[in-house]
Parts: structure tokens; C-alpha cells; sequence
């Protein structure tokens, strides 16, 4: 049997325009001589649509149009729907409609699935959603005791750094020790910064992959199971993967909340420099505008690396000095700070001035803003809530100031964007004379590593054995849970992200 595997993007909750990429895929795969068409997990819902599979209106939209595809497909059909009260795959076939296989669930999915099992098999293959290797190999056993010759495993798996390489490599080796056809079928898109990253593949009995989808793209390919059928899967560097995870996480969030102008503050420092030129890569340098805010003791490296960035990416720049705007809010609070010593407070109040003027052009020409805090500064707090958290969209926010370093190697390795000069440069807030970031925050290497083992340690595997250091860093990310709380949506680049763990903001655990 040739089955076409459709490797598509939805929308969550658009229910009419999901269905109608399922027409579109399905008439494609007809007329490329397919004989089954295969689409992703929850792929006419749209995938993480969070409560709305609580709401039963939505539910019972679902299954309505999946009557009217049942009606008017003209191939058979498998697809990833809510159904009946499961997270479902629905086989169509001249208006027969029968689900195959219900999802065996974990986690935030138990509040709103039933989770009841379902495996079944039809003209040959059985089908399974996946949720990890150990309910694969369940999946697995079950299809050979209805003995199938292929299991359809659609899917709807998020990117983070090394997934691809580790279900390639675990999915072809169940294949060969269960002596299977196996076709993964991944949803590709960008939702609420959770990004489906594609790469659908299928491969024989033997173990031979015979047909691989692109990567962060829409795409459709064809396997009938050849045995000596095998194609040469292109190794793609981390840091291109990475990138262009950040690019479809920022363009689908863009584009499906109707976002067609863009703006950030240029520093001259990394992080808004990568921002600007995913940005730049996404929609074109003619929708995306800079805006440079220098204070009293902005340095002129500052200025002209911010400019230089926005040379070589044809990126307006527009600039707002901050002088008068900070001496006036001085002057507002001089009677109430009297007595006090200048801090973090003064400090901040330039940061916050700089949001109010970035969201003002926001509103003002409905551009999206977007943050350009990272990782490392999210997770110790080493940034300022309605200052430079202010935005729609926090691009870089789970990538590591050490790793984005890489990540900017690899885009100027492709075309010169970001100036050797800022990536040179000692990173520093320039919130106060000659501040470094390395005043506040150990080195970016060590940082990071220790931000990893506090996210690792809610993995529950071992209990975790701190230094003297560690304690201190891992009190600091608990501290900035509450600036956690308040930030915007942002693309998960990591496993184990901070976007996944909730701390209690009140918490008196002191380790």
C-alpha cells in the first residue's frame, strides 16, 4: 500500500481551516497515486488547543466536520481528532467513519482526555499517538498481536535541541526489533511558543528510513515499504535547527494572531541583535523597526553597533533618547527617595521608560514587540518586569547566553547579520556606569549549567547534591519565579524548559 504521510500546520481551534488542509493534502495525495493519506495527531482541532477541549461545543464541532469529510474525502483517511471524549485517530473511508486508537495519556492530557484504551487494526496497519518510548513499545507488541505489517504513529511532538536525532534513532530501532513498518507522522507549526518541528519519516521492517519530511516546513512524502528502499537522511547542524525554530515560532505566532509589523529595542548588544535578524529572516527587513534609546551613559560602542546591525539588515532605526524622560521621573520622586541611596530602583526606572516607549509605537502602529531577553537572564531574574520584559513575544527566551553565541556563529556563517563587534563585547545592561552583567551573575558557561541541573532536578530521577554556589544560584531562580509568572509567551527551545515548571511564587522550601 503507497500512504502518503501529511506533514501539515494548523491553527488552533480553527476547525474549517484545518479540515480544509486536510482536503487540500488528501486531494494531493490522490492524484500522487496514494492509496492512504495519514495526517498528525489532533490534526483538525489543531493541536495544543489547551481548555478548549474542555468547552463541549468545540468537541462537537469536531465531530461534526468530521462527518462532512467522511462525505466528501475520496481516499481513505487517517487523522488525529478529539473524539468520543479521547484524543483519538479516526480512519475515514467512503463515508464510514471508525476510531482506531486512543492516545494512552500522562500528565496536563489526563484533564482533558479520558484516556481508555484503543488499538485497533484495518487493511494491515494499526495506529498509535505518541507519548513516549516506553507506551511506543506497548503500541509496538499491540500491533503485532493483530498482526499488522504497519503502525502509523501520528504525532504533534514539540522541537527542543536533540529531539529529531533521538526519535529517528529510537523509532528505527523499534522498527528492526520488532520487524515492523513504522510511519511517524509529526505536525509541523508554531503555537503559543510550543514548536511542532516535522520531520516525518517512515521506515521499513529492517529499519531502513525510505522517506523523510522537511524540517519546520510543510511537506508531503509517499513510502510503500519497500525492503531495499533506503534514502540518506541530511544531517542538520544544531544550531540551524535551532534557528529555524526561533524563526517559525516568532512567523506562526505573527502570522496566525494577524501581526504584520514588528519592534524592538536595539542595544547594540547580542540578544537584541539575533532578535532583530530572526525577525528580519521572518517577515523582511521592511517590517521590522529598531528603535535606540540612549541615556546619559549609553557609550558610543553602543550606538554604533546598533546602528552597524541595522545597516547591514537594511532595518530602520529610529532613535529616542531617554535623558529628559529619566531626569523628569527623578525629579517626580526626589521628595519621596530623599535620604535614600541611589539603587536598582533608578536603575530600572531607565528600563521602564524604555518599555513604555516601545509598547507606545506598538500600540500606535499595531507592530508586535518583541522581548530579547534569554534564557540565562530569565532564569535568575537578571531582568526588569514592565521594562525590558515588556513585549508580545520573548523570542529568545529559553536559549542560553552561552549557546546563543552559536546559534549567531552559525546565521553570520550563512550571511553576514550581526556584527563581530557585538558578539566581541562584554555583555552589560548599561543601567549604571561601567556595569558589567558579570557583576551580577557568574560567568555565562557556569550560569547555564546550573540553570540545567535546576531544571533536571524536576525530573524526579535523583536527588540532586548542590556546592555552596549552586545553593546560591538555585535560590536566585526561585526568588525570579514571579518575573517568570508575568512574562510573554516565548519559543521552549529546551527538554527540560523553564517554561514547563511552576514554582510556588510564596515558597518557603530553602534549598
Amino acid at each position: 500500500m503507497k500512504i502518503a504521510i501529511a506533514q501539515i500546520n494548523t491553527i488552533a481551534g480553527d476547525i474549517k481551516f484545518n479540515s480544509a488542509k486536510i482536503r487540500e493534502y488528501a486531494a494531493l495525495a490522490k492524484k500522487n497515486g496514494a492509496e492512504l493519506a495519514v495526517f498528525p495527531e489532533l490534526s483538525l482541532p489543531g493541536g495544543f488547543a489547551g481548555d478548549l477541549y474542555l468547552r463541549k461545543d468545540f468537541l462537537k464541532a469536531c465531530e461534526k466536520e468530521i462527518s462532512v469529510l467522511a462525505k466528501e474525502l475520496d481516499i481513505p483517511v487517517v487523522l488525529g481528532s478529539s473524539f468520543g471524549g479521547e484524543n483519538a485517530v479516526i480512519y475515514i473511508d467512503k463515508g464510514r467513519i471508525e476510531p482506531l486508537s486512543f492516545k494512552i495519556l500522562f500528565g496536563r492530557e489526563k484533564k482533558y482526555f479520558n484516556g481508555n484504551d484503543l488499538q485497533m487494526s484495518v487493511k494491515g496497519f494499526s495506529c498509535c499517538i505518541y507519548s513516549g518510548a516506553k507506551e511506543l513499545e506497548q503500541s509496538l507488541k499491540k500491533a503485532a498481536e493483530l498482526q499488522a505489517e504497519t503502525l502509523l504513529v501520528l504525532a504533534n511532538e514539540p522541537f527542543y535541541i536533540g529531539v529529531n536525532e533521538e526519535l529517528t534513532e529510537e523509532i528505527t530501532a523499534y522498527a528492526e526489533k520488532f520487524s515492523i513498518n513504522i510511519a511517524f507522522i509529526n505536525g509541523v507549526g508554531a503555537q503559543d511558543g510550543f514548536v511542532s518541528f516535522g520531520s516525518s519519516f517512515a521506515v521499513n521492517k529492517a529499519g531502513f528510513i525510505e522517506a523523510s519530511a522537511k524540517q519546520f516546513e510543510e511537506d508531503l512524502i509517499f513510502a510503500d515499504f519497500v525492503l531495499n528502499t533506503k534514502v540518506q537522511i541530511e544531517e542538520i547542524p544544531m544550531e540551524k535547527q535551532v534557528y529555524d525554530a526561533l524563526v517559525l515560532g516568532l512567523k506562526d505566532y505573527a502570522v496566525k494572531n494577524g501581526f504584520k509589523k514588528f519592534v524592538l529595542g536595539v542595544s547594540g548588544g547580542a540578544d537584541s541583535a539575533l532578535t532583530a535578524v530572526i525577525a528580519k529572516d521572518a517577515f523582511g527587513a521592511e517590517n521590522v523597526t529598531g528603535i535606540f534609546m540612549p541615556s546619559d551613559i549609553t557609550s558610543k560602542r553602543s550606538r554604533d553597533d546598533a546602528e552597524l546591525l541595522c545597516k547591514m539588515n537594511n532595518i530602520k532605526l529610529l532613535e529616542i533618547p531617554i535623558s529628559k524622560t529619566f531626569k523628569s521621573f527623578k525629579n517626580d520622586l526626589s521628595e519621596i527617595f530623599k535620604g535614600v541611596k541611589i539603587d536598582v530602583a533608578e536603575e530600572n526606572l531607565q528600563s521602564r521608560i524604555r518599555g513604555v516607549l516601545l509598547m507606545a509605537y506598538s500600540n500606535k502602529f499595531n507592530a508586535l514587540l518583541m522581548t530579547s531577553g534569554n534564557r540565562s537572564e530569565i532564569a535568575s531574574g537578571y531582568c526588569t518586569l514592565y521594562g525590558d520584559c515588556a513585549g508580545g513575544y520573548a523570542v529568545i527566551c529559553d536559549l542560553p547566553k552561552s549557546y546563543l553565541y552559536k546559534v549567531c556563529d552559525w546565521r553570520n556563517s550563512v550571511s553576514k547579520a550581526i556584527p563581530k563587534s557585538v558578539l566581541e563585547k562584554e555583555p552589560t545592561a548599561e543601567l549604571r556606569e561601567n556595569q558589567k552583567d558579570s557583576d551580577s551573575l557568574p560567568p555565562y558557561d557556569i550560569l547555564d549549567g546550573i540553570i540545567d541541573k535546576f531544571a533536571d532536578s524536576f525530573e524526579g530521577k535523583e536527588e540532586i547534591v548542590l556546592s555552596e554556589e549552586e545553593k546560591q544560584i538555585f535560590k536566585m531562580i526561585s526568588l525570579a519565579e514571579y518575573k517568570r509568572r508575568q512574562l510573554p509567551l516565548g519559543t521552549k527551545l529546551l527538554k527540560y524548559s523553564l517554561k514547563d515548571i511552576q514554582l510556588p511564587v510564596t515558597n518557603g522550601y530553602k534549598q
